[in-house]
């Protein structure tokens, strides 16, 4: 899984941050967690397309 918050987003990024260590504490599988920083919910998506791309092509890779 992977786990994306930003720092100015309008639940919370310690809110996010807490969500994910309880995640993980309950066992979820999460490979990575993106932080996107100095915009709002939403606002910032389109420049961490590549990373997001490149997360799960290394999954792709992995069943050839």
């Amino acid at each position: 899984m992977l786990y994306g918050g930003g720092t100015e987003d309008r639940n919370s990024y310690d809110l996010m941050v807490g969500a994910y260590d309880y995640a993980l504490v309950k066992g979820a599988n999460i490979e990575e967690f993106i932080t996107v920083g100095g915009v709002p919910h939403g606002g910032k998506w389109p420049e961490i397309l590549d990373k997001t791309f490149q997360f799960f092509e290394s999954y792709l890779s992995q069943t050839d």
